[in-house]
């Protein structure tokens, strides 16, 4: 059955390398696949997810890209709209260097995919706190996108900054519990799929 793919968000997030691309229903686009992996509360990183090639020149040991996408799902109600949003890892792309494959990194680049979760929670949050226009389903989406977007972007790059890339080790931990306290208070929204409202 086609699926009609609204958005696609992705970070590098060690690279701090930011692609953005809007693409307004396209069909027959899956999210799933043998090289990316959706966010699991029960399925952390390991190392060797990171397939990618790494490239030496950046000074850095590890690479994480995440994506959040957004695909439109069949639903026959004249007045809801029903989404799916995920946030996945790109083994491909995401890479680390040889021999700095610690404990301490692992987790720090988990925690770059745990804030792409967050942020996806907090855009099914707004989704379904929006009562949609028919006319203006698309720019009302991209709307929500961008807000959190933006913010998501800040904060990984100030994940880095203060946690010294996880050479910090005090402010490591105090980022991990705060991220998943976050997850936790978001809980509600941990499901993939969000219902709104439309009206014309």
């Amino acid at each position: 059955m086609a699926n009609n793919l609204l958005a696609v968000y992705s970070y590098t997030a060690a690279m701090r390398a930011v692609s953005l691309c809007f693409f307004a229903f396209l069909l027959c686009v899956s999210f799933s696949g043998e090289d990316k992996i959706k966010w699991k509360a029960d399925r952390p990183l390991s190392w060797k997810d990171f397939k990618g090639k790494h490239e030496t020149n950046t000074g850095l040991h590890a690479f994480t890209y995440t994506e959040i996408a957004l695909k439109m799902l069949d639903h026959e109600s004249p007045d809801s709209l029903l989404f799916e949003v995920i946030c996945t890892f790109d083994k491909t792309k995401s890479s680390v260097l040889k021999g700095k494959e610690t404990d301490s990194l692992l987790k720090h680049e988990q925690g770059h995919f745990d804030l792409g979760e967050i942020y996806t929670r907090l855009i099914r949050k707004k989704i379904s706190e929006t009562v949609f226009k028919s006319a203006t389903i698309s720019q009302q989406l991209n709307t929500i996108y961008k807000a959190c977007f933006d913010q998501y972007v800040k904060e990984q790059d100030k994940y880095d900054l203060e946690t010294d890339h996880s050479m910090n080790g005090a402010s490591q931990g105090l980022w991990n519990i705060a991220i998943q306290r976050r997850l936790k208070e978001l809980e509600k929204f941990g499901h993939t799929a969000v219902s709104a409202g439309v009206k014309k």
